[in-house]
């Protein structure tokens, strides 16, 4: 065992000096960036770099390469920065501009079709609705976000994982195993490992929920190893946190305190509001009965920490932001259906134009045959060109719905006006395909005729012949 933990701090440690390799050469890009593409391009990486470590940072540089991304109108960083300035607000608990920054980035990534943008954005606004509680919209939210993934082939352990979460605080205890499983087992594929330690947390929650203490005591330990020598702020906050609601469901309460006081105390952790909320929130419950100053204290930091991230204000300004997405949304499904209605009529336009052309080349080839007659040419042809002005009505019906708004008298004046210049044409265009074929049918039956009286003439002569020299 003790072998194993000194490997865990290892490749810990390896991962620390990489991490810092990483961000000297973030720096050196931004410092070199000879373009604004490319200097947006850095900022928005040193951003994504610093959300788990320094908020703070993180939104400077998102800002400023949303900034440089406006003027220049790159469509992508427009997108990533603004979503990256949602989850880091959220994370501090401003919910109502976070969501509407992940809003604005939603419209932009679905207008530009970027369904990677459309994956991270509804799995951070699921984490948004997850830290104000609302969990079913945050299910809602992470299930889209799975469902675009599955398009990709996206590895989805950071979905699955908060699903299990989601689930687990629903007390959905076979659906909340289900997605943390998965989330292990993706994230072993996974090249980054940044939230390996939350992934290990959740699953031993869950465990222990289902009644396996020491096998969710391992997970936990696991993640400890983990965040050890790291600087992950918030996941720490996160795993301090999920211990100490392990300890209070077992009764040790003395550990359940230590770790919630832990949570809070954390350097940094301040920053992360609603997971200090839920941190308050344990301990004013835990020293109830035990300690009154202390459960008083904590009480009042949860209240004042809850009235700022759930007050009736927010949570309103909030739900009309929802209700607006959600209309716009389904408008955005309304619109998909026109256009695929749209297509289907198409194609059918299509279908009835190829089967005209069909059916012309019939028509000809057939009235060249002898075995076709005058009164079927004609039934032919009056046929062919019925089908033909009705497919032209057909087409116009719409253009003259748009003009006339469906109007019924407007409607019928208008197709009595263009009955009025067909009908003419119709007439004289039919006597003129029915008599040319119908003569020309006749003029080919009556060489046929003329060929196959000859031959027989012949066939008689030859008869004649043969008989005069059988006589003589």
């Amino acid at each position: 065992m003790r072998g194993i933990y000194l490997a865990i701090l290892t490749i810990s440690l390896s991962a620390s000096s990489f991490c810092q390799s990483s961000i000297d050469s973030l720096r050196h890009k931004l410092a070199i960036a000879a373009s604004d593409t490319a200097k947006s391009h850095a900022l928005h990486y040193i951003g994504n770099y610093y959300v788990q470590t320094h908020p703070d940072s993180a939104l400077q540089y998102a800002y400023a390469a949303l900034k440089i991304a406006e003027k220049e109108d790159f469509n992508r960083i427009k997108i990533h920065a603004r979503l990256t300035i949602g989850l880091v607000v959220g994370y501090t608990g401003g919910y109502v501009k976070a969501l509407q920054m992940l809003h604005e980035g939603t419209a932009l990534a679905e207008k530009e079709n970027n369904v990677v943008a459309q994956i991270r954005a509804s799995h951070i606004t699921g984490n948004l609705y997850k830290w104000k509680k609302d969990f079913q919209t945050s299910i809602n939210y992470y299930k889209k976000a799975l469902q675009l993934s599955e398009r990709l082939g996206e590895n989805t352990y950071l979905t699955e994982m908060n699903l299990g979460i989601v689930y687990m605080e629903e007390n959905e205890l076979d659906s909340a195993l289900m997605y943390a499983q998965k989330s292990y087992e993706h994230i072993l594929k996974s090249e980054s490992k940044s939230s390996y330690s939350s992934v290990l947390a959740s699953l031993g929650r869950i465990h222990q929920r289902l009644g396996n203490a020491l096998l969710g005591r391992s997970y936990l330990s696991m993640a400890e190893a983990k965040l050890a020598n790291t600087q992950l702020t918030r996941h720490k906050v996160f795993l301090n946190l999920e211990l100490s609601n392990f300890f209070k469901d077992l009764g040790n309460t003395d550990s359940s305190i230590y770790y919630a006081k832990a949570a809070i105390n954390l350097p940094g952790a301040f920053v992360y509001k609603p997971l200090v909320l839920d941190a308050s929130q344990q301990l004013a419950y835990l020293y109830t009965g035990k300690n009154t100053d202390s459960a008083f204290k904590y009480l009042q930091l949860a209240t004042t920490l809850k009235e700022e991230l759930l007050g009736t204000e927010q949570t309103q300004q909030m739900q009309a932001m929802r209700f607006e997405e959600e209309l716009r949304q389904q408008q955005i499904a309304l619109q998909k259906s026109k256009e695929e209605e749209s297509r289907k009529h198409n194609l059918q336009y299509v279908a009835i134009a190829f089967g005209l052309v069909t059916l012309a080349i019939f028509f000809f080839l057939f009235s060249y045959s002898t075995v076709a007659n005058q009164r079927l040419i004609r039934f032919l042809g009056v046929l062919s060109l019925l089908i033909v002005f009705e497919f032209l009505n057909l087409l116009l019906h719409p253009f003259l719905g748009d003009i006339t708004h469906h109007q019924p008298l407007l409607m019928l004046g208008a197709m009595v006006c263009i009955a009025a210049l067909l009908i003419p044409f119709h007439h004289k265009l039919e006597h003129w395909i029915t008599h040319r074929m119908v003569e020309k049918n006749n003029k080919i039956r009556l060489a046929a005729a003329k060929k196959t009286i000859e031959r027989l003439e012949g066939k008689v002569l030859e008869k004649v012949a043969d008989s005069t020299s059988a006589q003589q």
